[in-house]
Order: C-alpha cells, then sequence, then structure tokens
C-alpha cells in the first residue's frame, strides 16, 4: 500500500507508482492495477490497468508471448519462445554432446526477454565431435510440416579446417531430413539447403550467403513434404524470400503408418573438426499440416 503522511503542510505519498491502483484489497489484487485476480484480471501478477487484448484472447497484452494463441492443438503445432519461463519448454528436448551446451538467456533475444542460446567450443574430429541440438517431435500420418524459427548466427569459426555442418532443420524420423547447412575448407565456404533420404544420398541446393555478422537475425521458414513418390516439395524462405523452391521429390524412403516428423535447432558437425561456433534461436514454430 502507499504511505501517506504530512510534513508542514505538505502532503507526502510513498511507495506508489504510475498505473498502481490500490482501491481493491492487496490479497485480491497482489499486482496494484485496480483489478482482483479472481479471474476478471487479463494479466495476474502484472499491473496493466487497461486491461488492453487486443487480439481478443482473454490474455491481456502485458501477458501475451510469441506463442500466445499460436497454436490451437498442441498435437500438431508446437511453439517456443521461451518467454514464460527460464525453464525449456515441456516436451523439447535439449541435448549436448562432448562440451557443447545449450540454454536460455536474456541477453541477445529476437523478442524479449528471453532467447535460446547454442554453443559448440572447438573439437577433434571423427568420433568425438560436439554437438548440441534443441528438438521437439510429433507423431504424424500427413507429412506436410512448417518449421520457422528466428535465428542468429553470433559466431563461427572459418579458419577451422572442418567440412560440413548443420545448423537447423527438419526431420522424418532417422530416415530422411531437410536442413541449413555450411560446407568449408579452411578459408571460405559454401551454404547450401540438403535433402538426406536414407538410401538415397543427399542431394544439395546451393544458396546465397545468409547474414553472418553476428549482428542480423533471420527468419527461417521451412516447408517440406516428406513422400516417397515423387510428390514431396522442399520450399525454404529467409525473411520471407525463397532460397530454395523444389516440387516433385522423393523426399522420404518407403514408409507405412504414422512417423515421427521433427523440428531441430542445432549445431552438428557430420565430417571434420568441429570449429567453434554459437547461434540464437527465438520464436521457433513448428507444425504438421
Amino acid at each position: 500500500m502507499c504511505a501517506r503522511w504530512f510534513v508542514g503542510l505538505i502532503a507526502v505519498t510513498s511507495g506508489c507508482a504510475f498505473g498502481i491502483d490500490d482501491t481493491v484489497p492487496e490479497s485480491d489484487d497482489p499486482d496494484h492495477d485496480g483489478i482482483a485476480d479472481d479471474g476478471r484480471d487479463n494479466c495476474p501478477g502484472l499491473p496493466n490497468p487497461d486491461q488492453a487484448d487486443a487480439n481478443g484472447d482473454d490474455v491481456g497484452d502485458a501477458c501475451s508471448t510469441f506463442c500466445t494463441g499460436l497454436c490451437s492443438d498442441p498435437l500438431t503445432c508446437v511453439c517456443a519462445d521461451f518467454d514464460d519461463s527460464p525453464e525449456l519448454p515441456a516436451d523439447w528436448a535439449l541435448v549436448p554432446e562432448g562440451t557443447a551446451s545449450g540454454g536460455i538467456g536474456t541477453g541477445d533475444v529476437r523478442s524479449p526477454p528471453r532467447a535460446l542460446g547454442l554453443m559448440v567450443p572447438k573439437g577433434p574430429a571423427d568420433g568425438n565431435r560436439n554437438h548440441v541440438s534443441f528438438s521437439r517431435g510429433l507423431l504424424a500420418t500427413n507429412l506436410h510440416i512448417v518449421y520457422e524459427t528466428d535465428w542468429k548466427l553470433s559466431y563461427y569459426d572459418e579458419t577451422t579446417n572442418a567440412h560440413t555442418i548443420q545448423f537447423t532443420g527438419v526431420f522424418l524420423a532417422n530416415i530422411a531430413n531437410v536442413s541449413l547447412g555450411y560446407a568449408f575448407n579452411g578459408t571460405a565456404g559454401d551454404w547450401f539447403i540438403a535433402k538426406s533420404v536414407l538410401g538415397m544420398g543427399t542431394t544439395i541446393y546451393p544458396i546465397a550467403r545468409p547474414p553472418t555478422d553476428a549482428s542480423t537475425w533471420m527468419h527461417i521458414r521451412f516447408d517440406v513434404l516428406f513422400d516417397q513418390a515423387g510428390a514431396g516439395h522442399i520450399y525454404v524462405a529467409f525473411n520471407g524470400a525463397e532460397v530454395v523452391h523444389e516440387d516433385n521429390l522423393v523426399t522420404a524412403p518407403a514408409t507405412t503408418g504414422p512417423q515421427t516428423v521433427a523440428a531441430m535447432a542445432n549445431i552438428w558437425t557430420h565430417q571434420g573438426t568441429t570449429p567453434f561456433a554459437q547461434v540464437t534461436h527465438d520464436n521457433l514454430v513448428f507444425r504438421v499440416d
């Protein structure tokens, strides 16, 4: 509550702040916005006396995050913006290997207050490489999936003699994937979208170098139909502009029944020495259409 006393003939008020309303008892209104938290306050815990709700979802704008109201069916759509909690979102898996690491931080973010950071230090080749992945799977019969993420390559050591590294992509179990990758020889490299299908090898689609200046966010969108009969497609866009548009593809081996499809944010060396690399992800959305 505000404290109010008199010094001489001057009224002094202490402990009050703009937008704070103490007309409702504190036990009913701990955020002091004048709206009791008994189901009427659309953002309990944060003072929002105007109760603004631009999208009409009954969650006040003060409490809305990127993911608010975005996925109505958790069986076909999942979202991670890391803003509700410093803990990892439920059902997403963070798996570091070797001395790689990952976690949620409040520094460089696309939408405040938090984002996901992944880091691998330089490591040896072959079986002792450093990897880190953050992924979410869905069981699906329809294998048309869309995955979007805000991505920033914060640091990448191009002097390491690595060969191929994977940064993010979509996966059909462990039998097919489409991913953003980079191959280089220690001085310069080539960026690409790769399609890998078990038993059919890997197809490379060269792309222009994405922003890698450690200060530029890029929105990546994968639209992939996994199909074994030649009707598959791969559409990949950076900041709304397509960099790959391929139709009539075999994008999966022969499969039957529901399959696990997944979106993955990762730093994964497939061949050669692990470079030192840091990436940041925010506002991940993964859905099965």
